[in-house]
């Protein structure tokens, strides 16, 4: 068997036309099936039905078997002699859902989802209800195991696969931490006698998880006390911190911090441990060229307990930093908040930035020495993109009589100057020609003037063909 837990029987118990109910099936039990009241265990009030349909028999679990993972009770169903109630039984093969007609007195396993039909449109519905507790030392008693094994509780020691985690008193540890970012419900020690209690009634009801919160720890500071509601489960909390990615830098290995490690990425996230006793950091030159490979990343935060050092590298490569240090990621999965809501805004005031780092290293010069030639040793960087000053250019003089186009001289924007009157009055008064004329502004201009060559010109005459 591959679960365990207790199993239920779901019927038509108050009349067909009332809802189905459950009824508790412990171990080691045989129940008799029928419409006969004083001669039945489960008494189904139909007339349609035998007034002895047949009979289920719970097989028994040892209470060693109560933390065993991979044990429950057998379940079978056996239809009475000259009954006319029970004698088709539906299930499973793979993924199908299958019919299966039984004979009288032959015992048919019976498992989860199993469905006997007692008449035409009754049936009695077969669930495996799994109920995995898991408490504290002082809970496994032999008298609380013994009870756990006849109604079909498992009572574990870890949380590795426990449906409740039941502790005397709330506090934000791993275990409890955990147990919350996995949607398992956390309850207090009276969560296991209600289920106890639940399991013996007349009609089956799970007790609610959200009646048994836990109080918190009166030992603890009031500053580390945690809300009720905060002990609630929801189904963000698994998926809280996915996609991003948490670099945390530590002093030494110890446990607590591989606990926070293991709570961010249980909570999706992806962890970079820097271990300083591993990798000596000198200064914060040191610590900006490990943090300068996620400097890109826009899903990456910094966290650090008592590092001045990774603060200040997280300032100036603009990466996010929580302040709050490993508390954050308790903080956030007990509030349901991201890391994005606990990062303070970003300051754009300028910053100053030591200019003799990577660079000075790399050649082997100290920033002593720079600053020994007169360079300076810290400048003033903003956010803002520098502006530059218009530069004028003087443009050189034009010679005199120099051949430029005018339609250059408007692309250029240059404005041209006009001739001199004087000029005029000499150009119009003397005769052009090619040795005191100045040259023309512009190609064109020859062809205005008459040409000082006689030109003699003849008519083209038709010259025909010899016959």
């Amino acid at each position: 068997m591959t679960r365990r837990g207790m199993w239920l029987l779901y019927t038509h118990y108050d009349g067909e036309q009332a809802p189905v109910s459950a009824r508790v099936l412990h171990s080691e039990r045989t129940y008799k099936v029928g419409r006969k009241l004083d001669a039945v265990d489960l008494h189904v009030p139909i007339a349609r039905i035998s007034r002895l349909a047949g009979t289920l028999r719970v097989g028994a679990v040892a209470p060693s078997d109560v933390p065993c993972t991979r044990k429950r009770a057998d379940l079978t169903w056996t239809m009475q002699m000259n009954s006319k109630s029970g004698s088709l039984v539906e299930g499973f093969r793979g993924r199908n859902r299958v019919e299966q007609r039984i004979r009288p007195e032959t015992p048919v396993e019976l498992g989860d989802a199993s469905r006997i039909c007692l008449v035409s449109g009754v049936y009695a519905d077969v669930r495996w209800l799994p109920v995995i507790l898991c408490c504290p030392s002082h809970l496994h008693k032999d008298d609380m195991i013994r009870v756990a094994a006849r109604v079909g509780v498992h009572i574990v020691p870890t949380l590795c696969e426990a449906t409740h985690l039941v502790v005397p008193f709330a506090r934000p540890n791993k275990t409890q931490v955990l147990a919350l970012v996995r949607g398992v419900p956390i309850v207090s020690e009276a969560f296991v006698q209600a289920v106890f209690d639940a399991a013996h009634a007349s009609v089956w009801k799970m007790p609610d998880p959200a009646d048994f919160v836990p109080s918190c720890d009166p030992s603890l500071a009031p500053e580390s006390r945690v809300m009720s509601s905060q002990w609630t489960v929801c189904a963000a909390r698994r998926h809280l911190y996915a996609g991003l990615q948490l670099s945390m830098w530590i002093s030494h290995a110890t446990r607590r911090y591989s606990d926070m490690a293991e709570l961010a990425e249980a909570a999706g996230a992806t962890v970079h441990i820097h271990d300083v006793s591993q990798e000596p950091m000198a200064d914060v030159i040191d610590v900006r060229r490990v943090l300068a490979q996620y400097q890109p990343a826009s899903d990456v935060f910094v966290v650090a307990d008592d590092m001045p050092l990774v603060e200040e590298a997280c300032r100036t490569l603009r990466l996010p930093f929580l302040p709050q240090g490993l508390s954050a990621i308790t903080q956030g999965i007990l509030d349901v908040r991201s890391w994005r809501d606990m990062v303070p805004p970003v300051d754009d005031t300028p910053l100053t930035e030591d200019v003799t780092s990577w660079q000075d290293d790399e050649h082997g010069m100290s920033a002593t020495d720079g600053s020994a030639c007169g360079a300076p040793e810290s400048v003033q960087r903003s956010s803002e993109p520098p502006v530059h000053p218009p530069v004028s250019v003087e443009r050189p003089a034009r010679r005199p009589h120099a051949r430029r186009s005018v339609l250059l001289d408007e692309i250029l924007g240059v404005s041209s100057d006009p001739p001199s009157a004087k000029y005029r009055r000499l150009l119009d008064a003397s005769p052009a020609t090619h040795q005191d004329a100045a040259p023309p502004s512009s190609p064109m201009r020859c062809i205005e003037r008459p040409s000082l060559m006689p030109v003699h010109v003849e008519p083209m005459s038709r010259v025909s063909a010899a016959p």
